[in-house]
C-alpha cells in the first residue's frame, strides 16, 4: 500500500551579519539594518505570496491526503476552495509582474529593484494557471508536485533577489 503524509516546508535563512568596524581592534559593531524603503512600487503583500503559495500546496495535498474520506460535494466544495485561492494569488502576482516588465528598472529609494523579479514572478503567474487546470480536472497531485512547486520556487527566488538588493543598498557611483 501507499501511506500519505502532510508536507512541510524547510527555510533555509543565511545567518551572516554584515559587520563593519568600530575604530577599536577586536570589536565588530551591530549589523546594519537596512532602511524601510518609503515609497514603494512593490505592494504591501509582496512579502505575503510565498507564504500564500505554501498555504495553498499544503491545502492541496491535504485535500488529496483526505480524499479517500471525503464525499463527492465535499471534495468538490475543497477543491473549488483551493482553486480560487490559486486564482486570487494569481491575479495578485500577474498584476505585480506587470509593474516590472518595462525596460527601465525601478527604484525603492535609492535601491534598484532587481530586473529579474518582474520575470520570476510572471514564470510564478503561468505555473500558477497551468495548477488551476490541473485543479479544475481534479488532479491534486499533478498541480502540487508539479506547477504549484514551481511557482513557489519563482516567488522565492524574487524574494531572495529583492532581499538581496536590500542588504547590498544602494550603489554609488565612482
Amino acid at each position: 500500500g501507499t501511506a500519505k503524509s502532510d508536507i512541510y516546508f524547510l527555510e533555509v535563512r543565511n545567518f551572516e551579519n554584515p559587520y563593519g568596524p568600530t575604530g577599536q581592534p577586536g570589536r565588530a559593531s551591530k549589523p546594519r539594518q537596512p532602511k524601510p524603503p518609503q515609497r514603494s512600487p512593490l505592494p504591501p503583500d509582496y512579502g505575503e505570496y510565498a507564504k500564500r503559495q505554501r498555504q495553498i500546496l499544503s491545502a492541496t495535498f491535504a485535500t488529496e491526503r483526505g480524499r479517500a474520506a471525503l464525499d463527492t460535494a465535499t471534495l468538490s466544495d475543497n477543491i473549488n476552495t483551493v482553486l480560487l485561492s490559486q486564482t486570487k494569488l494569481r491575479k495578485n502576482v500577474e498584476i505585480f509582474a506587470q509593474r516590472f516588465r518595462g525596460a527601465q528598472t525601478p527604484k525603492v529609494g535609492n535601491i534598484r529593484v532587481p530586473k529579474q523579479l518582474g520575470p520570476d514572478m510572471k514564470a510564478a503567474a503561468e505555473e500558477m494557471k497551468a495548477a488551476e487546470e490541473l485543479l479544475s480536472k481534479h488532479d491534486l497531485l499533478g498541480a502540487a508536485l508539479g506547477p504549484q512547486q514551481r511557482a513557489l520556487q519563482h516567488i522565492r527566488h524574487a524574494e531572495t533577489l529583492w532581499k538581496l538588493a536590500l542588504s547590498v543598498g544602494p550603489k554609488t557611483p565612482p
